[in-house]
């Protein structure tokens, strides 16, 4: 069989069967669980990949969180299906990509339309902007295309902004105001909660905002 990728999805096709697995998986090892879905598709694997490995419920689905210890066995025509599943529309917006049809909408849209508790979004600057894509994206398997960004081979291209992605901007805008301090990372800490102290992205965003304000004050100095 000759194997692929696909975000965290290792796919091995051959003409009669397809063995998919995510990272950190061993396909042939007594620890790895198959999925077996009855009748096809059923709601075992997309129950599965709903939490990672430390139990934590996953609301980015291209967040790089997939968890291990599983592999499915399926025909062929399946691989699409099983895509879909654990990523959504991502073999949809593949092949809009390389048609040249996919429709992108900008950051910027996006944050103009926000109303309520997210308007706050909008007032976030240039630099907050794109280090909340740096600090998010980076850790999702989707290619921002929305950024600019082609994406690569087992990249999946992502046409606009999501929602946990908005949540951070309002944040971001927020601390923008009034920085809080930073705090050790907590792994227990939900993925998309960053509002709490610990969260992973929170204290990323958090600390690379700092060290771009270190440097800027560094320069001044140097310049005086």
């Amino acid at each position: 069989m000759s194997p692929a990728r696909l975000g965290q999805l290792r796919l091995e096709v051959s003409d009669d069967q397809a063995l998919i697995t995510p990272d950190g998986s061993d396909a042939r090892g007594d620890a790895t669980q198959p999925l077996t879905d009855v009748p096809w598709p059923g709601d075992t694997l997309r129950e599965r990949v709903r939490f990672d490995d430390r139990g934590r419920y996953r609301p980015l689905s291209g967040a790089k969180t997939l968890p291990s210890g599983w592999q499915l066995r399926c025909a062929p025509c399946d691989v699409d299906t099983v895509i879909e599943t654990v990523y959504p529309l991502a073999t949809v917006h593949r092949r809009q990509w390389e048609r040249g049809v996919l429709r992108v909408v900008g950051l910027d849209e996006i944050l103009e339309r926000q109303s309520g508790r997210y308007a706050i979004s909008a007032t976030l600057d240039d630099d907050g902007r794109e280090l909340a894509r740096r600090v998010l994206c980076g850790d999702c398997v989707r290619a921002p295309a929305w950024a600019g960004e082609s994406p690569d081979a087992d990249a999946i291209p992502c046409p606009e902004p999501c929602s946990v992605f908005i949540s951070l901007c309002r944040e971001a805008a927020l601390w923008q105001q009034d920085a809080p301090p930073r705090s050790p990372v907590d792994a227990s800490a939900p993925y998309a909660a960053f509002e709490h102290p610990g969260n992973a992205i929170r204290e990323a965003y958090l600390a690379a905002r700092e060290g771009e304000r270190i440097e800027s004050e560094r320069g001044l100095n140097d310049d005086e």
